[in-house]
């Protein structure tokens, strides 16, 4: 019974280094929005998204067990500009790394805003609906199994 255990140990272990990723592999390999269209002015539609990831991919404050903490995660959201557009990118840092786990992209084109996100996952991609209800200007909240 404990070798069993120690394998699925090692077995989940090798299986979370290997979604370890990056940025353009994220957009590869990862679920990917359809286009969305925004009559948003470029700037509220780029603070309401990020504020909805910044509150989507905060880092935890620890896992206990028995009064052992077993470890934190720690999560980011970052900003990068190009060329007539905006990306944002969550991840969640490791020891050795980081993981991409979620990407919005925006550019502006003639007064409207294109959105196209790509997810690292099913349960990332719930976001998709998150952000096509912020830029048809409804509220958005962040999913349960992400919060």
């Amino acid at each position: 019974m404990k070798r069993l255990f120690v394998a699925i140990l090692v077995i989940l272990f090798i299986s979370s280094c290997a979604s370890i990723n990056t940025r353009d592999s994220l957009i590869k390999d990862g679920r990917k929005s359809g286009k969305f269209s925004s009559d948003l002015d470029f700037e509220v539609l780029e603070d309401s998204i990020y504020s909805l990831l910044k509150d989507c991919y905060k880092s935890s404050r620890g896992v206990k067990m028995n009064g052992a903490l077993l470890g934190v995660s720690r999560k980011s959201v970052s900003k990068y500009h190009f060329n007539g557009g905006l990306e944002m990118i969550a991840k969640v840092h490791f020891s050795d790394g980081a993981s991409n786990l979620f990407l919005v992209r925006l550019e502006e084109s003639g007064g409207v805003v294109k959105l196209t996100a790509f997810a690292q996952d099913y349960v990332h991609s719930l976001l998709f609906e998150e952000l096509k209800n912020i830029a048809a200007s409804n509220d958005a909240s962040c999913p349960l199994m992400l919060g």
